[in-house]
């Protein structure tokens, strides 16, 4: 359920612009967004139009040029990269296209894994990890490695070890574009439940089916937002 009242994403006025040799391109012309607790919405748009850098600077894997970005309540502008590296631990659960998972560790190894720049894994961690792959259909995956799987199965993983830090806000990087029909559909559908349960979700895509699991839409073009 959306909370009007709490904002995990708010940004003014962000740019962009990365140096190649003497010149410079703008990536991002002055982005604004707000997005509230419980929302999940979709950022649509072409190849180019900036959809993965606006992600990255929301993940704090990346800096703006300029502007102003405050994410569940920190102004993360201005912070370190040390303090960036533990907001992005604590407060965000990431999901790529590619997976990103270890190909010689177990499922349950890999939904750890955000874990082991904390304090060390516990035994309640573990039991949370084993949980979260079997609600997502994995019981019986528990200890095969990624070359072992599907792909969708794969992407499961991957929301398992989004989930295991319990983040403010998921961000899912055209998180079907490696699967197929079936299973793209499958890995929305377990959003749109996280959703319920008050999951807050930004989805880059350039799919209209998954942007139709979203709340809202922005579309993002020429490093803008356009209605």
């Amino acid at each position: 359920m959306v909370n009007t009242e709490i904002l995990i994403i708010k940004m003014k006025d962000i740019r962009k612009i990365y140096k190649m040799g003497k010149e410079e391109v703008e990536v991002l012309k002055g982005i604004n967004l707000e997005v509230k607790k419980g929302e999940f919405i979709a950022i649509m748009g072409p190849s180019g139009a900036g959809k993965s850098t606006l992600m990255n600077i929301m993940g704090c894997l990346d800096r703006p040029t300029s502007g102003y970005y405050e994410l569940d309540g920190v102004d993360v502008t201005k912070l370190s990269d040390n303090e960036l590296s533990k907001i992005r631990n604590r407060k965000i659960g990431f999901v790529f296209q590619s997976f990103h998972l270890i190909p010689w560790a177990s499922a349950v190894e890999n939904v750890l894994l955000p874990l082991v720049y904390r304090n060390g894994i516990t035994k309640g961690d573990v039991e949370k990890a084993v949980h979260l792959l079997e609600r997502l259909g994995l019981k019986d995956r528990l200890n095969f490695k990624p070359s072992e799987l599907s792909g969708g199965q794969q992407q499961r993983i991957a929301i398992a070890r989004a989930l295991i830090v319990d983040p403010a806000l998921i961000l899912a990087d055209e998180p079907t574009g490696n699967l197929d029909s079936k299973a793209g559909r499958e890995v929305m559908e377990i959003f749109t439940e996280l959703n319920k349960e008050g999951r807050t979700i930004v989805v880059n895509t350039h799919d209209p089916e998954v942007s139709s699991y979203a709340q809202r839409i922005k579309i993002l073009k020429d490093g803008i937002f356009v209605e």
